[in-house]
Parts: C-alpha cells; structure tokens; sequence
C-alpha cells in the first residue's frame, strides 16, 4: 500500500500529489523525483483511480474549514 493511501486510511483528508511536468520538477525538486508514472495526466488518473478504490472522492472545492465558511456569512 502506498503512503497517500495509508495516510488516508489513517485519517488524513488532504494529499498534495506534484502535478508538474517533469521538465519543471526537474529545475526545483528538493529530493529526487519519484512519482511511478510518467505525465501529469497518467499521475491524476493514477491517484484518482487509487482514492476512489478505497471509497474516497477528489474534491475540487477551495477546501475552507466549515467554521471559515460560517463565519464569512455571519460577517457579511
């Protein structure tokens, strides 16, 4: 099992995935790369495939706390 998917199981609900082509990771990478697939679109369809095989979804909201939320609209 791969550590996004023990994190996730594990209670963590956000993964940062590198989504750079290799070109641009290659001019500011800290470590070495180590994604096992080769393109941006082959790491999105990888890990997505892999986070809806355990029965979680990709979210594509801002990810601002429900607490953040409520407070913007009692602000208002």
């Amino acid at each position: 099992e791969n550590g996004r998917i023990m994190a996730l199981n594990s209670g963590a609900n956000v993964i940062m995935p590198n989504l750079n082509e290799d070109n641009i990771c290659q001019k500011y990478s800290i470590y070495p790369r180590n994604s096992k697939y080769k393109n941006v679109e082959d790491t999105y369809n990888n890990i997505k495939y892999e986070i809806e095989n355990i029965g979680r979804k990709i979210s594509s909201d801002f990810g601002t706390s429900k607490m953040w939320q409520i407070r913007q609209t009692t602000n208002s």
